[in-house]
């Protein structure tokens, strides 16, 4: 099965577990040895499907399947199994810095899952992957965190969708901050930089000779990328 990358290779662990059986039981039942790191007949180890829907915050399904040498099937299988209602809260011992993110998982941002996730300064650890990005959904998730992990969140990062940001202070309260995932303002910022390089283009165009205009293009496309 498919196990988390070492030094940026792909690694497997094959295993065969250990097989018992009840003299005492009538026709002699078997059971098989289950360890906890993975499910039985998967293809993948628990972390590495916990690794591959990390992955697809700020990416796509197939992004994510050419990276890890997937099928998009098989990305949207290991999605599909990770869709909760709920979490053992109890196997979680701090929060840290909260986020959700939403992935689109067709074409043109339709049928959405919301990722939930808790990064502390060890690790980043996943806490759900919910169906749709609702409000009412991610709020009623986020009000069965107990009052102990509470406190232990020192912010939720998220985009700019109101229903995140309203869900999140309706469960959690005013007094945690709320602040927005950096990906997204580079968004923005980007979008208004490559609308004046657009328009200045053809300004100058309208203004400058040709061969003026054509030596001064790429210098101008620089000089706003780096502003």
């Amino acid at each position: 099965m498919k196990h988390l990358p070492i030094c940026g290779r792909p690694t497997f662990i094959e295993i065969t577990p250990r097989r018992g059986k009840c003299e005492d039981c009538d026709g002699g039942a078997t059971t098989t040895q289950q360890a906890n790191w993975y499910e039985r007949n998967s293809e993948y180890t628990k972390a590495y499907e916990k690794h591959a829907v990390i992955s697809l915050i700020h990416s796509t399904i197939a992004d994510v399947a050419i990276k890890e040498d997937l099928s998009c099937a098989a990305v949207q299988g290991i999605i599909d199994r990770h869709v909760v209602t709920e979490v053992n809260w109890d196997q979680i011992k701090k929060i840290g810095l909260l986020g959700i993110d939403e992935i689109s998982l067709k074409k043109g941002f339709r049928d959405f899952v919301t990722v939930l996730t808790a990064k502390t300064e060890a690790e980043v650890q996943m806490l759900g992957v919910l169906k749709g990005r609702e409000k009412a959904t991610v709020t009623a998730f986020l009000k069965t965190m107990p009052k102990r992990l509470r406190r232990t969140i020192s912010a939720v990062c998220t985009d700019m969708y109101e229903g995140f940001i309203n869900g999140a202070r309706e469960a959690l309260g005013q007094d945690i901050p709320v602040i927005i995932d950096r990906f997204h303002v580079a968004q923005l910022y980007r979008k208004g930089f490559v609308q004046i390089r657009k328009s200045e283009l053809k300004r100058l165009q309208k203004e400058l000779s040709r061969e003026e205009y054509q030596r001064l293009k790429p210098a101008i496309a620089v000089l706003l990328l780096r502003q």
